[in-house]
């Protein structure tokens, strides 16, 4: 296992954690209605600029590449 700094190329694997995560985590508890409009495409964008403006770690293996992400913003000094 190892986790890196996210690049780009990250984007389409993140989006999938991302969508698949809230499908799975969400299901009776969010409305059906928004969870059935999930899709990768649109998480795809909302990452490619995500990816621009925060710093983003994702963890991955070698066999099954990219299964988590996790994003954060630097603390405030003073």
């Amino acid at each position: 296992m190892k986790i890196r700094k996210a690049k780009p190329e990250d984007v389409p694997a993140i989006a999938k954690v991302h969508v698949d995560a809230w499908l799975e985590t969400y299901r009776g508890i969010v409305p059906n209605a928004y969870l059935n409009r999930l899709n990768y495409k649109k998480r795809e964008r909302l990452w490619e600029e995500n990816i621009k403006k925060y710093n983003i770690s994702v963890i991955e293996t070698e066999e099954d590449g990219v299964f988590g992400f996790a994003t954060w913003e630097g603390g405030s000094s003073g």
